[in-house]
């Protein structure tokens, strides 16, 4: 009676290992899936990253073409107003020459 008892416990306890065993095994690979999962998520969050410095890179550079853009446009601006007031001085003497040879032609007739 009492070895069959204690076999009877000897079976339950090598039962109860092995699911233990086995349960241990799937937390296992479980684990080293969470490992896999955790390893490509920082692989993909280091390339969004790197990916987002370049992006901010490019808008800096894009913003700085865009001042120097603004720049060149208020010079060249600066440039055409200077030129059409030399233009405008040129007309008015150039006014004033026609009137005074046609002033001075009258006079000699």
């Amino acid at each position: 009676q009492e070895m069959k008892r204690y076999r009877k416990e000897v079976e339950e306890k090598e039962e109860q290992k092995h699911v233990l065993s086995t349960k241990l095994h799937l937390v296992q690979s479980e684990v080293q899936n969470l490992k896999r999962d955790k390893n490509a998520s920082v692989n993909a969050l280091n390339a969004e990253m790197q990916l987002s410095a370049k992006l901010n890179q490019q808008v800096t550079d894009l913003y700085t073409q865009l001042q120097q853009a603004r720049m060149s446009k208020r010079q060249l601006e600066h440039q055409v107003e200077k030129k059409e007031s030399e233009r405008q001085l040129i007309i008015g003497d150039r006014n004033r020459l026609r009137k005074a040879l046609s002033e001075s032609a009258h006079e000699i007739q």
